[in-house]
């Protein structure tokens, strides 16, 4: 069984894989993002950015892609899109 301090473990390991991501497709340092960083506004993640982000957790983290009518505004932070890889296990 996972508890609290393991699952945290593997959250922070995830959420800096994902800014890793996000760094990528907004090209610029990993420094730059920070967990609450707004990919878009911020960062100036585009759309095929984001894809490419997805398609990275997808791979990563065996997340499904999201479906065609996904409101991307929604997951606009790497915090949020930890959330979204989590909540796509916790349905798995």
């Amino acid at each position: 069984m996972i508890d609290a301090a393991d699952s945290a473990t593997a959250d922070d390991v995830k959420l800096a894989a994902i800014i890793g991501f996000v760094a990528d497709a907004a090209d610029c340092e990993i420094a730059t993002v920070s967990p609450d960083s707004d990919i878009y506004n911020e960062l100036g993640v585009d759309s095929l950015g984001a894809m490419a982000i997805f398609i990275d957790m997808a791979f990563e983290f065996s997340a499904p892609e999201p479906p065609e009518q996904f409101d991307f505004a929604a997951v606009n932070t790497p915090r949020k899109l930890l959330d979204y890889v989590n909540a796509a296990h916790a349905r798995a």
